[in-house]
């Protein structure tokens, strides 16, 4: 009977010591529920973007990190008549600091004649340069990527691959 006594007490002792165990350590918690900083959300952040020339509302804007230069050109209240809209890329998502520039068309001589924006232009819209193939229209826009806007044309000449006569030969049908 005595061994009964001491089993069922220390059976008790271990049932008491869990209880405590598990009741001190559920009373540090509170019922403040934290948030799971462990997540990857995508945080927006605003982009401050210029737009200058042929818009109806030139001027600084401030737009979500994910807004395009369509956006943009709308918040100017859209392009003038005289735009060359021909070298804007509107899906282009924008940039803190960007500058968007809309040129009037270019006449001589009564023709009109479209500059292609190194800034803006895509692949495509590049290769239709004389001496600007695929590769070398990618090493525009892989420049561009890694080096910001270009801030005058003759910084065309830094890119790899665009000699100095080719850029003679392109820099009347270029802009930035």
């Amino acid at each position: 009977m005595k061994k009964k006594i001491t089993i069922a007490c220390i059976g008790g002792a271990i049932v008491l010591v869990l209880f405590l165990f598990f009741f001190i350590k559920d009373s540090g918690k509170s019922d403040v529920i934290e948030e799971d900083h462990s997540r990857s959300d995508t945080f927006l952040e605003n982009c401050v973007v210029e737009v200058k020339g042929e818009v109806n509302r030139p001027g600084l804007y401030i737009v979500s990190s994910e807004a395009r230069i369509g956006d943009v050109i709308e918040l100017a209240m859209g392009f003038t008549e005289n735009a060359d809209t021909s070298n804007i890329n509107l899906a282009l998502k924008v940039e803190d600091g960007m500058q968007i520039i809309v040129y009037t068309y270019y006449v001589d001589t009564g023709e009109v004649k479209n500059l292609v924006n190194i800034n803006t232009a895509a692949v495509d819209e590049l290769m239709k340069l004389p001496g600007i193939g695929e590769v070398k229209a990618k090493a525009i826009v892989e420049y561009r990527k890694k080096n910001g806007w270009f801030n005058d044309i003759s910084e065309l000449k830094n890119v790899s691959g665009i000699s100095e006569s080719l850029f003679e030969q392109i820099k009347e049908l270029i802009t930035v």
